[in-house]
């Protein structure tokens, strides 16, 4: 590495954002006004760098930035090459390509990325499935569910690409349980993903799929969870004022989209406040079932911070001593994130050596596999039954149908077979 490439790559790894962005912005010219060539060593070395972080920090965060912004500057026959040089079919490579803007690149090398990761995303689903959907393996789910994500963005995608990813968040969504979302975090990881996807596909997504999604939002918004989890969410919720829900769906999804929408307008949060503001603002201009926006607005003060918004009206103008309060709190949280992203580096380089002195978690967690059998059976078979409760009490002046009871009384009876099982042996 020649001493000008050192001295930027040293600058853009540092800690201070405002210093990584100026070196960005002198790479960018340097690969700007060199030769295509230059262009093209510059963009392969910082992939290989962003590749060879394998955990979340602000250097990976730098160096995405900086090669999102380079690709653009590349050739279309120096893209392929990239794309020959870090194929998107291998799961190694994903960490480059959720940081590139596909829209940079060329059609035909678009084409060959986004084929790939949709190609790729559905065999993972397809081993997690014949893995007997394992908890343990969900992180490999999350990963391509990042690059897929990166791929529907693309507004201009082929109509075959958005049909293949609407069938891969299909099936995800039907193993998606409210309850087990609850209670693992890297759930609620994959529901994020899936909302930020589903945000993107939602003209094309069944309605059933949109309540099952709405369901799982409702369970986690009643918790204290992760701001992106609600921000995603949020992004979700506003996008369904893209589409008309069927007449016979109506009554399972407006409530709870209603209810939803209040929830979040009445967050405490000053940014999630905002956000909600925002997304509440777009979804009311282009829905057509205008009965969600009075649901929605059921208590005052909610309706009056939507309409200050709206009228773009400040109520009262704060004074000294709680602005200063305020500022000193979000003087507390961005210090706590700085360390955190300080103490990354040093917690990552500390990790193989823990690695080697301790035994592996999941390899000890095997020895209750069974257990952890049992309980995603029961919890799946609870929330299919919680939801039919639903689907019945919400439809109490229509009759069943003729074969749910009888079908009922099957399950009863099953019932009372493993229980009688369990006692005997």
């Amino acid at each position: 590495m020649r001493v000008a490439e050192r001295c930027l790559l040293d600058t853009v790894l540092q800690a201070d954002t405002q210093t990584a962005l100026l070196a960005t912005d002198v790479w960018c010219f340097t690969a700007r006004y060199g030769t295509a060539e230059l262009c093209l060593h510059h963009v392969l070395l910082v992939a290989q760098l962003v590749k060879a972080y394998t955990t979340e920090c602000y250097q990976a965060v730098h160096l995405g930035l900086l090669l999102k912004r380079m690709v653009f500057l590349m050739t279309p026959n120096h893209q392929m090459e990239l794309v020959e040089r870090f194929p998107p079919s291998e799961v190694g490579n994903l960490p480059v390509w959720r940081h590139v803007l596909l829209r940079a690149l060329s059609r035909d090398a678009r084409h060959r990325v986004e084929t790939d990761v949709i190609g790729l995303s559905q065999n993972a689903l397809t081993d997690w499935q014949n893995g007997g959907y394992k908890l343990g393996e969900v992180d490999q789910v999350n990963t391509v569910l990042l690059s897929l994500l990166a791929v529907v963005r693309v507004q201009s995608s082929p109509e075959e690409h958005c049909v293949s990813a609407v069938r891969i968040i299909t099936q995800l969504w039907s193993r998606m349980s409210p309850d087990q979302v609850q209670t693992h975090p890297v759930l609620q990881c994959t529901l994020q993903l899936l909302l930020s996807i589903s945000a993107m596909l939602v003209k094309n997504t069944e309605p059933q799929v949109i309540c099952q999604a709405l369901l799982c939002v409702d369970t986690v918004v009643s918790q204290t969870c992760a701001d992106q989890l609600l921000l995603a969410a949020l992004e979700f919720l506003s996008s369904l004022g893209k589409i008309f829900v069927p007449a016979d769906s109506q009554n399972q999804i407006l409530p709870k989209l209603s209810r939803l929408f209040g929830l979040l307008l009445a967050d405490g949060s000053w940014l999630l406040h905002q956000h909600a503001l925002e997304a509440f603002s777009h979804f009311a201009e282009i829905t057509n079932h205008e009965e969600v926006i009075s649901h929605s607005l059921c208590v005052e003060d909610t309706k009056a911070k939507v309409v200050n918004y709206l009228s773009k009206s400040v109520n009262a103008r704060e004074d000294v001593a709680s602005r200063l309060q305020r500022l000193k709190m979000e003087t507390e949280v961005i210090e706590q994130h700085n360390e955190r992203l300080e103490n990354n580096k040093g917690n990552a380089s500390d990790k193989p050596a823990a690695e080697a002195s301790e035994p592996c978690p999941k390899r000890a967690r095997q020895e209750s596999s069974a257990e952890e059998e049992y309980s995603r059976h029961i919890q799946t078979a609870e929330s299919a039954l919680k939801a039919l409760q639903a689907l019945t009490e919400s439809n109490a002046s229509a009759p069943p149908p003729q074969w749910l009871e009888p079908r009922l009384q099957e399950l009863q009876t099953l019932i009372t077979h493993i229980s009688t099982d369990r006692h005997t042996t």
